[in-house]
């Protein structure tokens, strides 16, 4: 669906941010970090530890939190104390909601701002209901984005010589708003124009680019990305002596 695709250039950072829904900081999940059973849980996280890649291009597996972050976050919250302690469970507000109502209707208001507060807003964005719903608040719905250069022709598998953080800075990203892709300049690192340099490999326009045409200016090509064999033909084009 074109109407899906943003085109946003890399300089505009203002508008280069990743609406998720979630608080998640990178920097607190990359290297040594302390695991929830006690002092001695010392886990060793890396990017693969959450990033899955599947196939011969490397395509990352959607992340969930059974698969990707119960091992170290638990899968029920905690509020209240003593006799008036209630866990409820990772899910959606309906549940949490009747839960506390069954089980706590005297406490209800105030654990529902803790939860609001401490609990859910730990890892969520939370908004307010409106008139008429039938929870006080929820969390913001997902939306994670699986794909930043959906008309680009990149290959992870072609890349797996090289470590994450190479193209991927964000041992110092506290936002789960940065967009943690590489710019040109890093890209270029490695590659050069149509003709090779010096530690740097030929890559030209349709290395990366799917075709538009130039006269559109913005509109990007919609069609199926073009295949490797169809690359080698172009490939090919754009060698011969003219």
């Amino acid at each position: 669906n074109p109407q899906a695709i943003t085109r946003i250039p890399q300089n505009e950072k203002a508008r280069l941010v990743e609406n998720s829904g979630l608080k998640f900081p990178h920097s607190q999940h990359v290297g040594k970090v302390q695991g929830p059973n006690g002092i001695w849980d010392v886990r060793e996280l890396s990017c693969t530890t959450c990033h899955a890649a599947v196939g011969k291009e490397m395509r990352f597996t959607p992340l969930s939190f059974k698969n990707n972050c119960s091992s170290c976050h638990a899968d029920q919250l905690t509020v209240g104390a003593n006799e008036l302690k209630l866990s409820v469970p990772h899910g959606n507000e309906e549940s949490v909601f009747n839960m506390l109502k069954l089980n706590a209707p005297k406490q209800f208001s105030a654990y529902s701002d803790t939860l609001k507060t401490n609990g859910c807003a730990y890892c969520h964005n939370i908004v307010e209901s409106k008139a008429g719903d039938a929870v006080p608040w929820r969390t913001a719905p997902l939306n994670v984005n699986d794909d930043w250069f959906s008309k680009a022709q990149f290959n992870h598998g072609a890349h797996r010589t090289q470590q994450c953080i190479s193209c991927h800075k964000v041992e110092d990203s506290e936002s789960s708003a940065d967009v943690a892709i590489p710019d040109r300049k890093s890209c270029l690192q490695c590659h050069s124009g149509n003709k090779p340099k010096h530690k740097r490999i030929a890559s030209n326009c349709m290395s990366c680019h799917n075709f538009h045409q130039a006269h559109r200016g913005d509109a990007l090509n919609t069609g199926e990305k073009i295949s490797d064999k169809d690359v080698d033909v172009l490939l090919s084009i754009n060698k011969q002596p003219k």
